[in-house]
């Protein structure tokens, strides 16, 4: 899943996140986002995988300790 970002340019001339991308990447830095994360990193080769191929429709198992 891709997440694209908005940025408006502040008078300074630093980014302001919209506020829904702020939500996300709060989440994103959160102890739930940080172990989402690092289990996506772990099973990336076989959420690949299990997205490329038509006979794992449905699920695939993956490692989440």
């Amino acid at each position: 899943m891709s997440k694209s970002f908005h940025f408006q340019q502040a008078a300074s001339g630093s980014a302001i996140l919209q506020p829904e991308d702020k939500k996300l990447l709060d989440w994103a830095k959160s102890n739930e986002g940080k172990v989402a994360r690092s289990i996506y990193v772990k099973n990336a080769a076989i959420i690949k995988t299990c997205r490329q191929q038509k006979k794992y429709s449905g699920g695939c198992i993956i490692a989440v300790d």
